[in-house]
């Protein structure tokens, strides 16, 4: 089987810990190279030590942020094209939308979002309207859509055949 590089990206390394864990040293033995995109911070530096994958700094904002967004797509383009990047798994609901965007803009054929949640079940008005079609797309443009749990996947992901546990 032929290596891969696989990029994840995330918005904030709090979240690494949950979802990861020790994953990325398990994984390596199969003999790919395993590459995070993260906000940088001190925590995000010293769990790549730790979890054995390899750091790359982006700053990807939790809030709706139109022109950070556009940069951490421009940045994530760069990224990708100078280290050859075969898989795009995108994580949390802007992490998704960052990395879904980008990697069909890179014409990349793998591209995995992770619904860990369901961000706008607790918000109304305009709010709940655009994050749930932050959703939407980041859906629509991968090709795989994994979802954490049967309630995750009830939401929007039941009439979609991509849409996996």
């Amino acid at each position: 089987m032929e290596s891969k590089n696989v990029l994840h990206i995330v918005t904030v390394s709090f979240v690494i810990n949950h979802f990861f864990g020790n994953q990325f040293n398990y994984l390596k033995k199969y003999g790919n190279v395993y590459y995070l995109g993260c906000t940088p911070s001190a925590e995000f530096s010293q769990l790549s030590d730790v979890y054995g994958y390899k750091k790359f700094d982006v700053e990807v904002t939790r809030n709706i942020s139109p022109i950070k967004d556009i940069i951490a797509i421009f940045n994530i383009i760069k990224f990708i094209k100078k280290n050859d990047i075969d898989i795009i798994v995108g994580h949390t609901p802007k992490g998704g939308m960052v990395a879904m965007i980008t990697g069909f803009l890179c014409g990349l054929q793998q591209r995995v979002y992770f619904r860990h949640g369901i961000i706008y079940e607790t918000c109304t008005g305009l709010k709940r309207f655009l994050l749930k079609n932050i959703d939407r797309l980041s859906g629509t443009l991968a090709q795989k859509v994994v979802c954490v749990s049967t309630d995750v996947k009830a939401y929007n992901g039941q009439k979609y055949s991509h849409y996996i546990l």
